[in-house]
């Protein structure tokens, strides 16, 4: 009779002839029966739980993920990390655009600067898609497949973020450019009085910008003086549309609050795409909580089922366990 002992491994379990039971003593039908059922019942079992416990680690390291995409999503996270500068402003510089590469290397920049937000959780759901479905078909053919198939967004993204100007000939647009990157605001405030733009939406639009990313001043006349360039930021300019981010953060610090239609329409998109990922954040968090009640149920019920078996095994200990061949 094939049964499991306390370590979970298949024996076989024959009369220990030298024993005092003698092998005149055989267990009963009934009793090797209900060893055999608590040996399969406990392989199920263990199974069972084996398979939870998988779902529970793969499903909270998404709460994870969408918890991260939730504080991003924020309204409130949102910054100026880089200085938004129109095309229309840089045009009255001299000097060949930064890169150097024609409308190409324009359009790959673009894209690589529009991926670089969500690469991060396009990768991760690819890799718990690829696990889940590794752990569904115990197989690493998923997990491949979803590198691979984000091997081509990793690849634009570096592309686009990666590209220098192949030319160190001076240019007024690089050195404008670089000036207003590095948050020089008097720097950059005199290149635009040189040009005549310091009044221009477009010119106004990035002074603002670089005022708000770095640290506030607290003398009350210059913040009047930055509220004032902020408000004509947003005057109609041909050929000059403000991003609707730069000019919310730029109105919530200088204002408290978006004074501009773009930023208002800015700020409900935001709050609406943070309400979606708190919803998938309370959805993904109540999934987490019924895996773990069953993996524990299923935990509690695995050691009753061994306990159990273990208690039978010992009550016929009269006999002794062999694996395979009966020699």
């Amino acid at each position: 009779m094939m049964v499991m002992n306390k370590k979970g491994e298949s024996v076989e379990l024959v009369p220990d002839k030298e024993s005092k039971a003698g092998p005149g003593r055989d267990i009963s039908t009934g009793t090797l029966d209900m060893v055999a059922r608590l040996g399969l019942r406990s392989r199920k079992v263990a199974r069972a739980t084996r398979l939870l416990g998988a779902g529970l680690a793969v499903v909270s390291v998404i709460t994870l993920l969408v918890s991260f995409a939730v504080s991003w999503a924020s309204p409130e996270s949102v910054s100026i990390d880089s200085v938004d500068i129109p095309s229309i402003l840089l045009g009255h510089f001299d000097g060949v655009a930064a890169g150097g590469g024609g409308k190409m290397t324009t359009a790959i920049d673009s894209l690589g600067e529009s991926l670089s937000d969500i690469a991060p959780f396009l990768g991760g759901a690819a890799l718990i898609l690829g696990l889940i479905c590794a752990v569904l078909t115990q197989s690493f053919t998923p997990m491949i497949g979803a590198m691979m198939a984000m091997l081509p967004i990793f690849m634009i993204q570096m592309i686009g973020g990666g590209s220098e100007d192949s030319s160190s000939q001076y240019n007024e647009k690089e050195a404008f450019a670089q000036v207003v990157q590095d948050l020089d605001y008097g720097k950059a405030l005199d290149k635009l009085l040189v040009k005549g733009l310091a009044n221009d939406p477009s010119g106004a639009y990035v002074l603002s910008q670089i005022a708000v990313a770095m640290e506030l001043p607290q003398d009350e006349s210059e913040l009047a003086v930055l509220r004032n360039q902020a408000q004509r930021a947003v005057d109609p300019q041909e050929g000059f549309e403000p991003k609707g981010s730069a000019l919310y953060v730029i109105q919530s610090k200088l204002f408290g609050k978006p004074t501009s239609p773009g930023a208002a329409l800015y700020l409900e998109d935001r709050e609406r795409l943070h309400l979606r990922w708190k919803t998938a954040s309370g959805v993904f968090n109540a999934l987490a909580g019924v895996l773990l009640a069953l993996t524990l149920g299923a935990s509690l019920l695995l050691y009753l089922v061994s306990t159990r078996l273990n208690r039978v095994l010992g009550l016929i200990a009269p006999y002794t366990y062999r694996r395979g061949d009966k020699s």
